[in-house]
Order: C-alpha cells, then sequence, then structure tokens
C-alpha cells in the first residue's frame, strides 16, 4: 500500500542531530559513523593517563583482549596489582592504586575495609625491585596491616618474617603469611580514611573532567 501524506521527519544518534525522513533513511545510503575522538587520552594530564593505563591493564579489558607483555617489569606489576584488588575485593575491601601519602610516599595499593582498617600493599615485580627498595618500612605508619605482594617464583625468603605475604598474578591472589596488625591511632585513622575518600572522589571525578589539575591525582 502507498504511503500516504508526508513522511514524518525523525532524529537520531547516527545522524548527529540533523533531521531527515523516512522515505529519505530508506533511500539513502547509511551514513559513516566516525570513531569518537580521544577526548580523555588528549585532555587527560600525564600522571592520570598513567594511572588509567595501569588501571585498564589491571581491571577493566577482559583477559584475552589486553594480554601483559612477559618480559615488562611494569606488565608484571600490573597483573600482580590486579590480582591482589581482585583477592581484597572479594574480601570486602576497596581498593586503590598508586595512592599518596602524606610522607610523600605513594602506596602501590591502598584497601579501605569494611570496619574503617587499612591495608597497604607493596607490589615487588622481581628481587631486584625488593633489594633496591629501602622505603618500604615508611608504610607502616599508614596502615593497620602490611603486606609484599610477589609473583610465582619469587625467592619469598628475602620477604621479612614480620610482615604479610601474598602471592598473586593477573587472576587473583592468596595470602601465604598473615601480617601482624598494628592498629593506627583514631586521628590518623580519620585523616587516612578522609584522604582515601577524596581521592577515589577525585579520581572519578577525572574520567568525567579530564582537565582538572594534575596534582589533585
Amino acid at each position: 500500500m502507498p504511503i500516504r501524506g508526508r513522511a514524518t521527519p525523525f532524529c537520531c544518534s547516527l545522524c548527529n542531530g540533523s533531521r531527515s525522513t523516512a522515505v529519505d533513511w530508506a533511500t539513502s545510503s547509511p551514513p559513516e559513523i566516525a570513531a569518537p575522538p580521544p577526548v580523555v587520552e588528549a585532555l587527560a594530564p600525564f600522571r592520570f593517563r598513567a594511572i588509567l593505563e595501569r588501571m585498564q591493564n589491571a581491571f577493566l579489558l577482559p583477559d584475552e583482549d589486553r594480554p601483559l607483555k612477559p618480559g615488562s617489569l611494569a606488565g608484571v606489576a600490573a597483573g600482580i596489582a590486579r590480582g591482589v584488588c581482585r583477592y581484597l575485593v572479594a574480601a570486602g575491601y576497596g581498593c586503590l592504586l598508586e595512592a599518596p601519602l602524606r610522607s610523600g610516599r605513594r602506596a602501590d595499593v591502598i584497601a579501605l575495609g569494611p570496619q574503617g582498617e587499612i591495608v597497604i600493599v607493596e607490589i615487588k615485580s622481581g628481587p631486584q625491585d625488593f633489594r633496591m627498595d629501602r622505603k618500604w618500612p615508611d608504610y607502616r605508619e599508614f596502615c593497620d596491616r602490611f603486606y609484599f605482594a610477589v609473583g610465582h617464583g619469587f625467592p619469598v625468603a628475602l620477604i621479612p618474617q614480620d610482615v604479610g605475604l601474598l602471592i598473586a598474578d593477573r587472576y587473583g591472589a592468596a595470602e601465604m603469611r598473615a601480617s601482624s596488625p598494628h592498629p593506627l591511632a583514631g586521628a590518623r585513622r580519620k585523616a587516612m580514611s578522609l584522604s582515601f575518600a577524596r581521592l577515589a572522589a577525585l579520581r572519578l571525578q577525572a574520567t568525567l573532567d579530564p582537565q582538572q589539575p594534575q596534582s589533585l591525582l
């Protein structure tokens, strides 16, 4: 049956707001859909781009979509971070990567538990990485429990006995030795919890407005 009357104009997301008719749409060739511009990659500060890339390596993309480079220490550390965070999230913690501390250090992984407990995990991608690290005792001032996380095959005899130990890969982690608790003072715990919440909110906001100041991240 022939269509009577004038075709009704309509608009959809594929036509970028232009108005056309059903007849025009049916008789015209399909429009070319351009890929969206990489706004976040183009505008984000360098530090945020590095954090975002590490988060994508660790959490966001399926395993087969972003394989880690076996010979890259950064890739090994990113895989361990992913497994550690999976383990902590399953235990009820929220996690942040590369979190700045008041001392000027950056914690590889910091986690906030359901009762307000704070855990810091220092990732070591290999023996040389551990031997060169002299700053790790400073982290104990900012957490209730402190762990090292290493990959399979790491010589665990290097890790001090008075700290916790996680063995991890990109799929998960296992606690090989529990960390001895050293509870934070109330004022420090409050300051750490507020800092954690603020940093998490700022990083979430940065996904919407990547032009915010680099120093906040």
